[in-house]
C-alpha cells in the first residue's frame, strides 16, 4: 500500500481491467482476460485543463468538481480505461520490485476511445488512514 503522495508524472504507472474491449456508440463485449496498459500520470493543472476543455459547457458531468490531490489522472491515450474496469488497479513498480498500489479507477471520458483526456483514479494514500482505521476495526469486532 501507498505511502507518500508523490505526484508520479516522471513515473510509468500500469492499469488493469476487465472492462469493455470496443465501444461503438455503445459498450461492446467485456474482455474474457485481463488486459493491462502502461502508461503515465498527468499533473493536475494539465489534467484540470483537459477536462475543463472537454466538458465545456458542463454537459456530460454537470456537477464536476476539480480534480484534486485526492485523485491522480492517468494517461491521454484512447481506450486506456473504459466501462467496466472502474475500481480496477493503477499500480507502480517500486525499485525493490514490488507493485504498490496508487489509485482505484474511478471515472473517465464518457467515450472510452477519447484520445488526450486522462481517466480518473482516486489516490489511495489519501485514504489509508480510514482504510487502516477499518481494518482494525474489523480485526477488533472479529475477536
Amino acid at each position: 500500500m501507498p505511502t507518500d503522495n508523490r505526484t508520479m508524472t516522471d513515473e510509468e504507472v500500469t492499469i488493469t481491467g476487465w472492462g469493455v474491449i470496443s465501444f461503438n456508440r455503445t459498450a461492446g463485449p467485456v474482455s474474457p482476460v485481463l488486459k493491462g496498459v502502461t502508461l503515465s500520470p498527468v499533473a493536475l493543472g494539465p489534467c484540470n485543463e483537459l477536462w475543463k476543455k472537454y466538458d465545456n459547457p458542463r454537459t456530460i458531468y454537470p456537477e464536476f468538481v476539480p480534480i484534486d490531490e485526492k485523485k491522480v489522472c492517468i494517461g491521454t491515450k484512447p481506450g486506456a480505461a473504459c466501462f467496466g474496469d472502474s475500481g480496477g488497479p493503477a499500480t507502480y513498480r517500486e525499485e525493490d520490485g514490488r507493485y504498490t498500489l496508487l489509485g482505484v479507477t474511478s471515472y473517465g471520458p464518457p467515450i472510452c476511445k477519447i484520445g488526450g483526456l486522462p481517466t480518473i483514479y482516486t489516490r489511495i494514500s489519501r485514504y489509508m488512514y480510514w482504510i487502516q482505521l477499518n481494518i482494525l476495526h474489523l480485526f477488533a469486532s472479529a475477536r
